[in-house]
C-alpha cells in the first residue's frame, strides 16, 4: 500500500511538472544535444577551430546547460520532496545525461582551445565549460549520502 502510494505521489508530482497552462511557463526539454552519441574527430566539430565558432559554441553549450539544469533541477526537486525509489532513479537518469553532456562538451571545448585569437572571456569559458553540472552532480551525491545515512538510522516496525 505504501508503494502504490508512494508511485502515484510520484506520477502525481511529475504530471503537475509537465502541466503547460497558459499562466506557467513550457516546461523545458531534455536538449536533443545532451542525448546525441558522441561522435569522434576533428570533423565532429559543430563550428569552425576559430575564435567565432569557438563563441558560437560556447553559446550553444550554455543554452543546452541551462535547459539541462531546469529540467533535471525539477528532477532533483520531486526527487527530494517525495523520497523513493522511483525518484531517486529520475534524478540519477538526469545526472547521467549531465554526466555524458560533461564528457562530450569537454572532449570538444579541448579541441576550440587551439584556436589562436580568442579573447580572454572565451578562453576562460572553455577551461571549463561544465563547472555548473558539476557543481549539480556534487550536490546531488551529498544529498543522496545523506538521505541513506538518514535511512540506516532510522527505527523501522517489525
Amino acid at each position: 500500500m505504501k508503494f502504490d502510494a508512494s508511485v502515484s505521489l510520484a506520477a502525481l508530482a511529475l504530471a503537475g511538472c509537465a502541466a503547460n497552462t497558459s499562466s506557467t511557463a513550457p516546461v523545458a526539454e531534455v536538449p536533443a544535444a545532451a542525448v546525441e552519441a558522441p561522435q569522434a574527430g576533428a570533423a565532429a566539430l559543430p563550428y569552425p577551430q576559430t575564435p567565432e565558432g569557438a563563441r558560437q559554441f560556447i553559446a550553444d553549450v550554455e543554452k543546452d546547460l541551462f535547459d539541462l539544469s531546469v529540467i533535471g533541477g525539477r528532477a532533483q526537486w520531486v526527487n527530494a520532496t517525495y523520497i523513493n525509489d522511483d525518484t531517486d532513479a529520475l534524478a540519477a537518469y538526469f545526472g547521467t545525461i549531465g554526466t555524458e553532456m560533461d564528457v562530450r562538451l569537454a572532449g570538444e571545448a579541448a579541441r576550440y582551445q587551439k584556436a589562436s585569437g580568442l579573447s580572454t572571456d572565451t578562453a576562460r569559458k572553455l577551461v571549463a565549460p561544465c563547472r555548473a553540472s558539476q557543481m549539480f552532480a556534487r550536490l546531488r551525491d551529498a544529498n543522496v549520502s545523506a538521505r541513506r545515512a538518514c535511512r540506516g538510522s532510522r527505527s523501522r516496525p517489525r
